[in-house]
């Protein structure tokens, strides 16, 4: 195996993982009435074996729909769940290093400046691994847990006592 590629998922793996002190960030999602959804642009590779932004975007809008959270127009809503899929093709070993992660951005203003500027307030962990050439599909399972750690945070931040 490359050695590039194998340093790659080797790092990806040992530093991925869920945000320390996720709990505090979760409050974050309280009160959100709706969500728009940004699907980071994939790269070439990845969509000519298969996997594209529509994929992603229909995976994380079930989702998001089965559990009941309403989905913003762009430019409309409160804030944004953006989803963002890392791949790295290695040719010679026909294999793929991949990493995929949610978080919520929302416009802030600085207290002091009054300054408004847009910030990550929730991150979800980051799954990673390695596929063949014919396996992208698999990174849509990716897709669909840091879509559900979302949904589970959500609701947590959001049920009624």
């Amino acid at each position: 195996m490359n050695a590039k590629l194998l340093s790659i998922a080797i790092a990806c793996m040992l530093f991925s993982g869920a945000v320390f002190g996720q709990t505090d960030i979760n409050q974050s999602l309280s009160g959100l009435a709706s969500i728009e959804l940004v699907i980071d642009k994939i790269d070439l590779d990845a969509r000519l074996h298969g996997l594209g932004e529509t994929d992603v975007r229909n995976t994380v809008e079930n989702v998001l729909r089965t559990a009941g959270i309403s989905l913003a127009e762009p430019g409309t809503g409160q804030a944004v769940l953006e989803i963002k899929v890392n791949t790295f093709w290695d040719e010679r070993a026909m294999l793929y290093a991949f990493s995929v992660r949610a978080q919520v951005k929302r416009w802030l203003r600085l207290p002091q400046s009054q300054e408004l500027i847009e910030a990550a307030t929730w991150q979800s962990g980051e799954p990673t691994g390695l596929i063949g050439i014919n396996r992208t599909h698999l990174i849509n399972r990716a897709v669909e847990k840091v879509a559900t750690e979302f949904v589970v945070a959500y609701l947590k931040a959001n049920q009624k006592d």
